[in-house]
């Protein structure tokens, strides 16, 4: 646990942008390439122009999970992220069916789900001594 709410800030914030790169750059592309929608190669190039943007968004809802410092919050405020991300980077598919907007949705919100809860409880606010 950190105590310095800055740094607290500026870890989450940094642990949420790379979280973001590897969505970007990994999750999403394995997974359009499993599901058929293109091949690993050409989801790689079609989000490396996509991977900036989230990586911003992503760090700002890691700045407030900080901020607020409560394991539910990062849960909530990531899975819901990820999920935009995953459906906006389902767009980004030459041919976007409802599958492949509501499979990268599903891998965004999953993803974002599990990293949220680890870096909340990891950036909770330190319980104060009685």
């Amino acid at each position: 646990m950190f105590v310095n709410p800055f740094l607290r800030q500026v870890i989450g914030a940094f642990l949420c942008g790379a979280a973001a790169l590897s969505l970007t750059s990994m999750m999403l592309p394995s997974v359009m390439a499993v599901s058929g929608l293109t091949d690993a190669f050409w989801a790689r190039l079609l989000l490396s122009e996509y991977a900036a943007h989230a990586v911003l968004v992503w760090a700002v809802a890691g700045w407030w999970i900080a901020r607020k410092g409560r394991m539910q919050t990062g849960g909530l405020l990531l899975a819901a992220v990820g999920l935009a991300c995953g459906v906006f980077a389902g767009t980004l598919v030459d041919a976007a069916p409802v599958m492949a907007l509501a499979l990268t949705g599903a891998c965004g919100g999953f993803y974002g789900l599990t990293v949220g809860l680890l870096i909340g409880r990891l950036l909770e606010e330190p319980a104060q001594a009685s």
